[in-house]
């Protein structure tokens, strides 16, 4: 009936459902509480440290990793505003802030607050959660511990959520809803440990597994497989197949430290190597601890890191610091870290300390020795003044100093440091540098400044000129004797460009020289000035082009000599050769005439003569004369009066003989030169121009006979040093039999003979093989 109560029976089966619910519900937060347990054993065995934070940046969680490292509990993230605690400086915090925003999947520094003091270097990336929420996950940078040898018991079971057997149906009612709600926040709350649990082993690279040492199973989470590259299969047998990817030399070790584990309890932490599924090599680090119950091993924890990064890391900073080892020993001196004091107390030197000062390294270092106490006395305070106002201004600093050695010896050293200041507050630290030997460079500085001064002594008291210009054309340098020779004070010339003592004319080609100068060109020219006074001073230039190391163009330096006497003299010389040409070439001119004269009268003279051979005689002398008018007349039009271009002469006298003795047909003879160009003086030229006159002449009257048609071969070689030969010959009939050099009875070639040997001081062959050849050799300077 409505408005009736329920009847007993009613009740007591309305109790009954009411606790078979409560004992579902019972065995879901059971099984809540084991994977709650299971998530949180693994979030407190990462070897990184965990905070979990909402929106408005409050810690609301953190894992047992950030109570080791840092000292903050779970309850000061209840309490304290842990940010603040975390970075006191509030600059620092809202840079860490504005990272934690971010919410980027990158690892980024941080110096974090120590609870009671102090602070550790840890690098930290961060990942957004579904809701909002934020999970930062940190590396302890400043030290790597192993992981501890037991993990913190789980948290204590949550209490009993439902009292048994209530009284009032209400209130049992009025609490299973309650449970009911809280399981779903307990789920809601388990899925989102799951998810921080995924995002934390990916980016830390770690998986975590257990093994039921009762049902020997295995359960690895998803990043486990990852790092196996193995399919994720819950039935495979996961103990055979990791060992078998661990490399043979370290797979015993880890088979024997997951036993001792099972059987012992005895918890490890190792770092081996292994090769994936998929071939790739890696370097894991694997940490598991025993879970007892009663005193009996239930089960085995762990966790697996994929550390090849770090690994090859630690391989490239070995290889680093053998590099740096071996370099600073090979240094040509000492590399140190001191403090700021005034005995340099050591904290590190490098071997070279041995061949610098004859100390050993630890001399210094173990404070045996105070490295001040080797500097000269004269020199300590100011290497201490330099040092301390180099450091005030955290500027670099860089010494010249004399040190005493173990040996008594004193060298001078060179030394370049800086001083090393804390990141915060700017304190100083120590001091570093490196302290080389330059003893002998400073010896050659002393002898360079007395080779200076020498240099200055010869420079002032040279008779010559020294002029120095820049890269301008202005003048940086002259020497007391180039001021004189201008008729200046050295500091009037200093500053003034080289063009302001250079005659207007004479300008664009100095700018000309100038420019050679810069294209590297050293050469030696007359130049001409101008005086003070307005006068004219000719020199002698002897310019070399200044350079840098890096090729840049820097200048010139001249040395000039003042030659304005002489070029006065050498022009009084040219002025009375110019007279004395003109004379020679108005002789030359006459004589030509002269010749021209004697040779129309022999020619007039002949048409006289009624005998053939005494008509032939006269046009012989004629062909003499024009043989020596022709050298007159190239002589006159040469420019040099004391020689002609034989090659030219020979060439004009023979074909002037084939025109004279054949006029109406020159073409007969066929005529081939093969002339070097050859100059012969006039002592030399005449001589050898009649003996030429005469061969042609004999050739062109008796070696082709009756109409006979032929060739004449002119040759003229230099043959040796300064021996000269001339070659003529021709293809006609020849010699007559009997007629050699040694019998000759024609006038012609006894005058050609008398020529060559007594005017020439030559000699001469002749041939009458398949023709007519002559043969001459003399030498030119012999007149």
């Amino acid at each position: 009936m409505k408005g009736s109560k329920p009847t007993y029976q009613e009740l007591e089966k309305r109790v009954r459902e009411l606790e078979k619910t409560v004992k579902k519900k019972q065995n879901a937060e059971k099984e809540l509480r084991t994977q709650g347990e299971f998530l949180q054993s693994i979030l407190d065995n990462i070897p990184a440290m965990l905070t979990y934070y909402n929106p408005q940046m409050n810690i609301l969680m953190v894992n047992r990793e950030f109570t080791r490292c840092l000292g903050w509990t779970r309850e000061d993230s209840e309490n304290l505003d842990l940010m603040a605690a975390c970075y006191p400086d509030p600059q620092y915090r809202e840079k860490a802030r504005e990272y934690m925003l971010e919410a980027v999947m990158e690892w980024r520094d941080f110096e974090v607050a120590k609870k009671g003091g102090g602070v550790v270097q840890s690098s930290w990336s961060n990942c957004r959660l579904s809701d909002g929420t934020q999970v930062g996950i940190g590396i302890d940078l400043s030290e790597r511990k192993k992981t501890e040898e037991e993990l913190e018991k789980y948290r204590e079971q949550l209490g009993n959520l439902v009292e048994e057997h209530t009284a009032d149906l209400q209130k049992a009612n009025r609490r299973l809803e309650h449970e009911v709600a809280e399981r779903k926040r307990t789920e809601e709350a388990l899925r989102n440990s799951e998810t921080l649990l995924k995002e934390t082993q990916r980016l830390t690279r770690v998986g975590g597994w257990e093994y039921e040492v009762e049902s020997k199973r295995f359960f690895w989470t998803d990043e486990v497989y990852r790092i196996h590259d193995f399919p994720k299969d819950p039935e495979i047998d996961h103990l055979r197949r990791s060992l078998e990817c661990y490399n043979p030399q370290d797979r015993p070790v880890v088979e024997r430290a997951f036993r001792q584990a099972v059987e012992q309890g005895k918890p490890y932490d190792l770092e081996v190597r292994l090769t994936t599924a998929k071939g790739r090599p890696l370097w894991v680090r694997t940490v598991a601890r025993a879970v007892r119950r009663n005193g009996k091993i239930v089960r085995v924890v762990g966790n697996i890191m994929d550390i090849t990064e770090r690994k090859e890391a630690d391989m490239v900073l070995s290889e680093s610091e053998q590099a740096l080892s071996i370099l600073l020993s090979n240094l040509p001196g000492m590399v140190y870290r001191c403090a700021n004091d005034p005995d340099w107390t050591a904290e590190f030197i490098s071997e070279g300390c041995q061949e610098l000062t004859g100390y050993e390294p630890g001399d210094f270092v173990r404070k045996k020795l105070a490295y001040a106490d080797i500097i000269h006395p004269e020199d300590r305070e100011k290497v201490w003044n330099e040092t301390q106002a180099a450091l005030k201004k955290k500027k670099p600093y860089q010494l010249v100093y004399r040190i005493e050695t173990a040996d008594d010896q004193e060298k001078w050293v060179w030394e370049q440091g800086r001083g090393v200041f804390a990141a915060r507050g700017g304190k100083l630290l120590a001091l570093e540098g490196f302290i080389t030997d330059i003893t002998a460079r400073k010896h050659a500085e002393q002898a360079l400044s007395r080779s200076e001064e020498e240099y200055r002594r010869i420079v002032e008291t040279s008779f010559e000129g020294i002029w120095i210009i820049n890269a301008a054309s202005e003048t940086v340098f002259v020497n007391r004797r180039m001021a004189e020779m201008l008729g200046y004070t050295v500091e009037e010339m200093l500053g003034k460009p080289v063009l302001d003592f250079v005659p207007e004319e004479a300008r664009t080609k100095t700018e000309y020289y100038l420019e050679r100068r810069r294209l590297g060109i050293k050469e030696q020219r007359d130049a001409k000035y101008i005086r003070r006074d307005g006068s004219e001073l000719w020199t002698i230039n002897s310019v070399s082009p200044i350079f840098d190391r890096q090729g840049r163009y820097l200048g010139s330096l001249g040395m000039l000599t003042d030659i304005t006497e002489r070029k006065k003299a050498e022009e009084q010389i040219r002025s009375s050769l110019r007279e004395k040409e003109a004379l020679l070439q108005e002789i030359y001119h006459r004589v030509k005439n002269n010749l021209q004269v004697i040779s129309s009268l022999l020619n007039l003279k002949s048409r006289t003569i009624k005998g053939r051979k005494e008509a032939g005689v006269f046009e012989d002398c004629q062909h003499f004369v024009k043989a020596m008018t022709i050298i007159h007349e190239k002589l006159y039009h040469t420019e040099d009066l004391t020689k002609i271009n034989y090659r030219e002469y020979i060439t004009d006298i023979v074909k002037d003989l084939v025109q004279a003795y054949y006029p109406s047909r020159p073409g007969r003879i066929a005529l081939e030169f093969d002339l070097d160009d050859i100059y012969l003086g006039i002592n030399s030229a005449i001589p050898c121009g009649l003996v030429l006159n005469e061969l042609i002449s004999n050739s062109l009257k008796h070696a082709f006979p009756k109409g006979r048609k032929g060739e004449i071969k002119v040759s003229l070689h230099a043959t040796g040093d300064q021996d000269i030969e001339l070659v003529v010959s021709d293809n006609g009939i020849g010699m007559p039999k009997g007629r050699d050099s040694g019998r000759m009875e024609s006038i012609g070639l006894l005058l050609v003979t008398g020529l060559v040997e007594n005017q020439l001081q030559g000699e001469i062959e002749f041939s009458g093989k398949g023709g007519t050849e002559v043969r001459i050799t003399f030498r030119e300077d012999s007149h």
